[in-house]
């Protein structure tokens, strides 16, 4: 389904990329469906799925009927990775702010009417807290970091990218996801944001939901990623690097612990 240029411009997109995600992508797709603030568009990127994930996806573009919800767009080809397909909906994305909704992601009740309760002309980002569903089935509650703000180089984003809105033209003016960080284009592109002093705001509210076990979850090439992402905006290599050996030995430390426990 392509987008009329005669559709007047919501405040949100979200965007969800996905590619052979049948097992998960209804629920994703029915938490966007499920907000009751209905200002948005939604945006399905799809890689070229081979599985039922564009038969899923098209099942439910009736009842995205602009009235009791948003509009659903979505489209299906190749694509180059994660970041480009992302970078393909920021390409198309008119909504004021824009969001990311991994397929195997959902919002919580509500997420949309409290994020617009936080949007404003001065405000350029928006946070808020995460559930994160651990392999086991547990889960805790991540919640959104100021104090990360405060630091010339975060070791974090303020939220985990599927409860941080954006600015559009923000992200289209610093050029979107550097696709050549294939794990952390999301942290990079926040470092970039964060030179630039733009204001936040943030919410205690959980947002999304999403579960570990990504690319992301390997801890060492993502924090190796991270210290790449560091130097390439400006961090000494002394920082950098020292900052990714605490995180892999703590990481390792915390599995230890788990595995100890376990026994």
């Amino acid at each position: 389904m392509t987008i009329s240029d005669s559709q007047s411009a919501p405040l949100f997109s979200i965007i969800t990329v996905c590619r052979n995600a049948e097992a998960t992508i209804k629920r994703t797709i029915q938490s966007v469906l499920d907000q009751s603030f209905t200002d948005y568009e939604y945006l399905v990127i799809d890689g070229a799925s081979s599985d039922k994930t564009l038969r899923h996806v098209q099942g439910f573009a009736s009842a995205f009927d602009g009235t009791n919800s948003g509009i659903l767009h979505y489209s299906s080809e190749a694509d180059q990775s994660i970041y480009d397909a992302m970078n393909k909906g920021l390409a198309r994305a008119r909504g004021s702010y824009v969001a990311f909704l991994n397929a195997d992601d959902w919002y919580s009740d509500d997420a949309l009417i409290t994020v617009a309760s936080l949007t404003s002309s001065s405000i350029d980002c928006i946070a808020g807290a995460t559930r994160v569903f651990s392999l086991d089935g547990s889960s805790q509650v991540r919640p959104a970091r100021k104090d990360v703000l405060l630091q010339p180089y975060p070791p974090a984003m303020p939220a985990t990218h599927q409860s941080w809105f954006a600015r559009t033209e923000l992200l289209r003016m610093l050029g979107g996801f550097n696709t050549d960080f294939t794990i952390a284009a999301d942290y990079e592109l926040f470092l970039r944001i964060h030179k630039l002093n733009r204001l936040w705001a943030f919410s205690p509210e959980v947002l999304a939901n999403f579960s570990l076990g990504g690319a992301s979850y390997d801890i060492v090439p993502t924090a190796m990623q991270y210290a790449h992402a560091k130097r390439a905006n400006g961090d000494s290599i002394v920082h950098a690097w020292g900052v990714y050996l605490r995180n892999v030995s703590a990481a390792f430390m915390r599995r230890i612990v788990a595995r100890t426990t376990q026994r």
